[in-house]
This record gives C-alpha cells, sequence and structure tokens, in this order.
C-alpha cells in the first residue's frame, strides 16, 4: 500500500467512506423495521452522554452547550453521522486486531514451521542436497 498513487488513496478513502455510510444505513433500517428497541436505546444513550458530558462544565457553559447539543444532537443526521462514526470505530478495531495477530504469526519463528517449505523458514534450515 506504500506505492499507491494519490489518486487510488483518495478513490480508497471515498469507497471506505461510502460502504461504513451505507452499512450503517442498512443497519439502521434493519434495527428500525425488526428492532426497534435498539434504535431506542442508541437515542437515549446518545442523549444521556450529551447530559452527562455538559454536566462536567462549569454553569453556563453547560447549559448552554447541552441546549445546542440537544438541539443539533437530536436531529436525524447527527445521529445518522454519529452511528457511522461508531460502525467505522468498531471496524477499524476488528481490522487492528487482526493485523495485529497477522503480523505476530508472520514474524513468529514456531508458527513459521506450519509454513510451506518454500517459505521464509527454509532459509534458515536448509534442506540437504
Amino acid at each position: 500500500m506504500a506505492d499507491q498513487s494519490a489518486m487510488k488513496k483518495w478513490i480508497l478513502t471515498h469507497v471506505t467512506r461510502a460502504w461504513t455510510a451505507l452499512f450503517t444505513l442498512a443497519g439502521l433500517g434493519v434495527a428500525f423495521v425488526y428492532k426497534p428497541e435498539f434504535l431506542t436505546l442508541y437515542l437515549r444513550t446518545t442523549m444521556t452522554a450529551i447530559e452527562t458530558g455538559t454536566a462536567a462544565l462549569p454553569y453556563p457553559w453547560g447549559d448552554r452547550l447541552e441546549v445546542v447539543l440537544r438541539g443539533i444532537g437530536g436531529s436525524i443526521w447527527m445521529q445518522f453521522a454519529f452511528a457511522i462514526i461508531v460502525v467505522r470505530m468498531i471496524v477499524w478495531l476488528i481490522a487492528r486486531f487482526f493485523g495485529y495477530f497477522w503480523r505476530r504469526r508472520r514474524r513468529d519463528p514456531v508458527s513459521m514451521a506450519d509454513r510451506p517449505a518454500n517459505s521464509f523458514v527454509r532459509s534458515f534450515h536448509p534442506t540437504p542436497a
């Protein structure tokens, strides 16, 4: 991936943004039809987070920010945007988890013994000619 052109990186970035947005909207649609209680929980959790976060601020600023965030946060677009961010964070964590174990397996000499003979292990254990 290091040798990609700027255009390929730009395309990959926007394809990733598009599929996470579509995946999130599809998930919200499925939740609306089959499990509306998940959406209720999501909205209540979002509003509780706004209340808790603004309660930590000093008097005039906490109340003012709560009004603004409830006004903006209550809109459907902010809820969609926050849901997309949550989905992207979950996908990122999963990718990092698999990437970590993939790289670890590639570096671990014990797990390399399971690889085919023409791999990295062969250079350390040459077969007799």
